[in-house]
Order: structure tokens, then C-alpha cells, then sequence
């Protein structure tokens, strides 16, 4: 039996990696055997569309978990079209809505299409792009919301002080929606 080997979000769910193997491991796979210490990420699903460019978001392989499944079930070609249910540990399709982003130096505002009213994590990470500072370091913030309906919804996240003069890129993740992945100049 093939399987695929699932590299997700703990906080949210989001498949950002996948490998296909011939047989079940023999033991469990850890996210640093797939991701190293940090797993870059640089689009949406779309190898042929480049957000950001080098260096990419990178994902700590501590914030990360690996789920194997039947390849039949999520194959690698739509593995990053899905999430896994946190609460079934189960593979589900991706709704078709992306968050909106707004970043300024100290807040991340996350607009987004709730799927449901249930209390959702709100994930990202933020980190400088091209920048030959190391004073910049890449931080990782959540929120949890309950949206009142299934309405468009706003939650900002407070950051550390991001300085102005910097590219940033940020992977913001709602649990069921596709990631938000996205350029920023400050």
C-alpha cells in the first residue's frame, strides 16, 4: 500500500509538505526528517508561482506534525489543496477562500470567510525577506477567535516592533481556509 506522509500545521492543520512512500514507515516519521529545523515555504500550492522568492517564510519543524494516510485518500499532487481535522486527526479539502492580509510594524490584521462559528486559531509567521540583517528575527504569533457568524471576520495580532526599511513575508493560516502567503514592504 503507497502512502503519503503528511507535514502539517500544529495550530491549524495546513498541509505544507507531503511525501509519498511505496510502504508504511516502519517507525514514526518526525517533521525535522521532512522539514530540517525549518521548512521554507514559498507559495500557495503552486511550485510555478514563486511568492516570495529566497529566503522564504520559514515554518520551525517544532510548530509541525506528520500524519500518514493512504495515497488513494490525498495524493501528492492535492496534498497542499488540504488540512488535516485537528480534532479526527482526518484529511479534508481546503474551502476555496483566502485570508486577507494587512501588516503594519506592530499589528497583523487577518480578515477572513469563517467556515463555521466554532472557536478558530488564527496562525502566522512573519519573518524579513532578502534582508542581510540578523537583527530581524522571524516571529510566529496566533490568536484564537470565535467569529459571531459566518460572515467576514477581523482579528488583528500583535507584533514585536517590525522595523521600517524591510521586506517581510507572512504565512497567515485559518483552520479550512488556504494559506495567505504575501510580500510586505515596510
Amino acid at each position: 500500500m503507497t502512502v503519503s506522509i503528511l507535514l502539517y500545521t500544529k495550530a491549524t492543520g495546513h498541509v505544507l509538505g507531503a511525501a509519498s512512500l511505496a510502504a508504511p514507515p516502519s517507525s514514526d516519521v518526525k517533521p525535522e526528517a521532512l522539514a530540517g529545523d525549518f521548512l521554507p515555504v514559498r507559495h500557495n500550492g503552486d511550485p510555478t508561482e514563486n511568492v516570495l522568492g529566497e529566503p522564504a517564510v520559514t515554518v520551525p519543524a517544532s510548530e509541525l506534525a506528520v500524519l500518514s494516510v493512504d495515497a488513494a485518500t490525498v495524493t501528492i499532487a492535492t496534498a497542499r489543496m488540504t488540512f488535516v481535522d485537528l480534532a479526527t486527526k482526518t484529511p479534508k479539502p481546503l474551502n476555496v477562500s483566502t485570508p486577507t492580509l494587512t501588516l503594519t510594524n506592530s499589528t497583523l490584521t487577518v480578515s477572513f470567510l469563517p467556515v463555521s462559528t466554532a472557536k478558530t486559531t488564527i496562525w502566522a509567521r512573519i519573518g524579513p525577506i532578502n534582508s542581510g540583517s540578523t537583527a530581524v528575527q522571524p516571529q510566529t504569533v496566533s490568536v484564537e477567535v470565535t467569529p459571531p457568524s459566518i460572515t467576514n471576520t477581523s482579528s488583528q495580532l500583535t507584533l514585536t516592533p517590525l522595523p521600517s526599511g524591510e521586506e517581510y513575508g507572512v504565512l497567515a493560516l485559518v483552520p479550512g481556509l488556504i494559506p495567505a502567503l504575501q510580500k510586505f514592504p515596510l
